[in-house]
């Protein structure tokens, strides 16, 4: 472990891509005395011609230094390595790891936080020197121990100065299972508490961390809180599966998912990962908003998507695909559609896709505002503005009342879907209500 009064902060980094085969350098990360940090592509990697963000940094940059746009935000780097660090919820757990390795959080950048992950990254991109891990015993750790850890960390009754050879909250919670924890949120996104999983084969174990074994099928796994508030529902596991099971029902592209249980009566939602495949290779991720070079709260439109989409995939299925998904976004008050929700995927054969959905849950809009916009529409949004955004995309408006109908018919069997996925029926009630009036307010 580090010693506070020695430790320096990191200013390079060597950056590394694999998929299937051995990892590659792409190039190397660096920061100067400003705190600017810089980025520079490897000789070998040019000559591959592969893009892994086309946008701010398109391989036709050779070697060229570039900094990053803004110190000040997508924490001072390019969105390419930004989307390697986790948000809110996968940060707070950080912080906790690095005081408890006598690494000051306030003084941790970027590539401190980057080397402190490693390869235990989503996506395909690794960094390099890695810092030092706690011991690999904690893989172990039971799903029940990492949702009471999860917890109390959330609810900030963890002391974020913990050493390993102490205990958390007055002895209720060994320092191991922090560090379990600590491992299992590797770079996991968002404000919920989550962690990376996997289950062996027969499903009768489960690890925890970034990698699976081969042969084990990978989970992102959202905690669902005991207590209602901090913005969470009792019952959020559960409405997200009912969300995927409406999903796969209308068509979207969305991974398999599961709910898995906790000794307490509480149901966590899962996903099975698509940055990861089953025979242990990588995929690289890349959000909207890491492409675009934003942050989750900034300005994004369905317009930007559309054009985006066509320009890397040239597919007009994947079209298609966005058109639906805005659909059902609207139609199931999933609101919460920013930048960070949507994300394109490389596939080493078949090049760039639209990534699987993901985040499809029941969250209203405040005062009307979406994550992303309509065609620049503030407030309420009708089936007729999308019918004016998709014709400038070539799709033509029979089609858009087409899925609008599938969309609807799913819609009305919300009852069906909540109850196999154990939604309360008060919830069944509530949500029921709230599809009728966005019906209305969309068919103004």
């Amino acid at each position: 472990m580090a010693d506070r009064r020695s430790w320096k902060p990191i200013t390079r980094l060597d950056v590394y891509y694999q998929d299937d085969g051995e990892a590659v350098k792409v190039g190397g990360l660096a920061s100067d005395r400003r705190g600017t940090v810089h980025f520079q592509y490897d000789a070998g990697w040019i000559e591959t011609g592969k893009e892994l963000s086309p946008i701010q940094l398109p391989i036709k940059i050779g070697s060229a230094v570039v900094p990053a746009p803004d110190r000040r935000r997508l924490h001072g780097l390019h969105g390419l390595f930004a989307d390697s660090l986790p948000d809110r919820w996968g940060m707070r757990v950080l912080d906790i790891a690095l005081r408890r390795h006598d690494i000051e959080a306030q003084r941790a950048g970027s590539l401190d936080r980057l080397a402190y992950l490693g390869s235990r990254t989503m996506g395909a991109l690794t960094f390099r020197p890695a810092t030092e891990w706690p011991a690999e015993a904690a893989r172990a750790a039971s799903l029940d121990s990492l949702a009471a850890q999860a917890e109390l960390v959330y609810e900030g009754k963890v002391d974020a100065d913990l050493r390993t050879d102490r205990t958390a909250c007055d002895g209720v919670v060994p320092a191991s299972a922090i560090d379990a924890l600590e491992r299992a949120a590797g770079t996991a996104g968002g404000a919920q508490p989550k962690v990376l999983v996997a289950t062996s084969p027969d499903g009768a174990s489960l690890v925890s961390g970034g990698d699976a074994p081969p042969g084990y099928t990978a989970y992102l796994l959202k905690f669902t809180p005991r207590r209602d508030g901090l913005g969470l529902r009792t019952d959020c596991g559960q409405i997200e599966q009912a969300y995927a099971r409406m999903a796969h029902d209308v068509g979207i592209d969305i991974p398999p998912t599961r709910l898995f249980p906790t000794a307490d009566g509480r149901w966590h939602f899962a996903a099975e990962r698509f940055d990861r495949t089953r025979a242990g290779g990588r995929r690289h991720v890349h959000t909207l908003g890491g492409l675009l070079g934003r942050e989750a709260g900034d300005d994004g439109d369905y317009d930007e998507l559309l054009r985006l989409t066509r320009a890397l995939t040239g597919d007009m299925r994947a079209l298609e695909e966005v058109l639906r998904r805005l659909c059902f976004n609207l139609a199931v008050l999933n609101d919460d559609d920013h930048l960070k929700n949507v994300a394109f995927l490389l596939d080493p054969a078949e090049g760039w896709q639209l990534a699987p959905a993901y985040d499809l849950t029941f969250a209203p809009a405040r005062h009307g505002e979406r994550g992303m916009s309509v065609s620049g529409r503030e407030g309420e949004t009708t089936w007729a503005t999308v019918e004016a955004l998709t014709a400038r995309h070539s799709v033509r408006g029979a089609r858009v009342r087409e899925i609008r109908s599938e969309v609807e018919a799913c819609v009305d069997r919300w009852p069906a879907h909540a109850k196999r996925a154990h939604v309360p029926e008060a919830s069944i009630i509530e949500l029921t209500h709230a599809f009728k009036a966005r019906r209305q307010a969309l068919a103004q």
